[in-house]
């Protein structure tokens, strides 16, 4: 392929080959290079385009991306995919009304694919914007997420995400059986189980069925992602046995757990702003707090282990955490 390129016989189809063995070998700048090579020599060419905002994106360079991606949608207005991944990339507030816009057209082009329905209603759901003034705002539109949220489910039976916020709407409205039922799909599904597990413990726990919950929150720490919240209620549930040894080993490492996720979201954070993607930035740092507040309670269960065996010393310094954890943790 190389040969190829240097010779007399340079094409946007040969760049594109040898661009996809470069991704497969880890060398995205060049892949890179030979993409946009072949992008120029073919305009027409999206796949190309894909790609090239596929490693922009990779590499944080979200705003070229959508560069690629706008050419796309002028060249091309009738292509929904280009539409959808557009509008997957506008993450700011500012760009609340054109990723809505964006993704109307989409779910037209594209009536019998999930994606842009779901991400719709995610959009919907969070109802991140900016005001007149530039300010900005949260005006979520429930109603219509739900609507889009069923929607992708009858697009997509399977659709992890969707089943764990259909599920959630349906506890608000006191269905639990049906609440139950989405759970249990979502934890069958790919990349939900961890969150569907943790949330079928606390249907169980509300129940009084302890074990039953401790049953689910074993499978939900054994998962990326919620294994410190797992591992924070296993604890509580040993607490109230009077398991006090085996409850603090889990404390100690869900407090390990949150520390992790606290530094991962913040590294992230800091990733996306270097970037200039300032709301993906925003959301990490928002993360990151939410972990960091999440170990009060940890801190203030090893607090009262400590003092039920008459270390106040100790106690009062892991209280002095938690309440530097989160100052408005009222128990510390």
């Amino acid at each position: 392929l190389k040969e190829t390129i240097h010779g007399n016989h340079d094409t946007p189809v040969a760049r594109t080959a040898l661009a996809k063995l470069l991704i497969e070998e880890g060398q995205n700048e060049q892949a890179l290079d030979h993409l946009q090579a072949a992008a120029a020599g073919d305009l027409d060419d999206p796949d190309s385009r894909f790609r090239i905002a596929e490693l922009l994106a990779a590499n944080g360079r979200t705003k070229d991306a959508a560069d690629q991606l706008t050419q796309v949608v002028e060249l091309d207005p009738l292509n929904g995919e280009a539409h959808f991944r557009l509008a997957e990339l506008l993450e700011h507030p500012d760009d609340f009304d054109r990723a809505k816009l964006l993704l109307e057209i989409a779910i037209d082009l594209l009536p019998e694919d999930s994606r842009p329905v779901f991400k719709l209603a995610r959009l919907l759901d969070r109802g991140e914007k900016t005001d007149r003034e530039g300010n900005f705002i949260r005006d979520p539109d429930h109603g219509a997420a739900r609507r889009h949220y069923e929607q992708t489910l009858h697009l997509s039976p399977k659709h992890g995400p969707a089943l764990l916020r259909v599920g959630s709407m349906l506890g608000e409205d006191g269905n639990i059986r049906a609440t139950r039922r989405h759970y249990e799909l979502a934890a069958k599904a790919r990349g939900t189980a961890g969150e569907a597990y943790l949330r079928l413990a606390r249907l169980s726990r509300t129940e009084e069925k302890q074990d039953e919950a401790k049953k689910f929150l074993s499978l939900s720490a054994a998962r990326e992602g919620t294994k410190a919240k797992a591992l924070l209620e296993r604890a509580e549930i040993l607490l109230e046995q009077d398991k006090t040894k085996a409850a603090e080993k889990d404390l100690l490492d869900s407090l390990e757990a949150f520390e992790e996720d606290e530094r991962q979201f913040r590294k992230n954070s800091k990733i996306a702003a270097e970037n200039s993607n300032f709301a993906r930035a925003r959301h990490r740092l928002e993360k990151a707090d939410e972990a960091r507040r999440s170990k009060a309670p940890v801190l203030w269960l090893l607090a009262k282990i400590k003092a039920a065996s008459g270390k106040d010393d100790g106690a009062i310094r892991l209280l002095d955490k938690a309440s530097a954890a989160s100052p408005a943790f009222a128990p510390a």
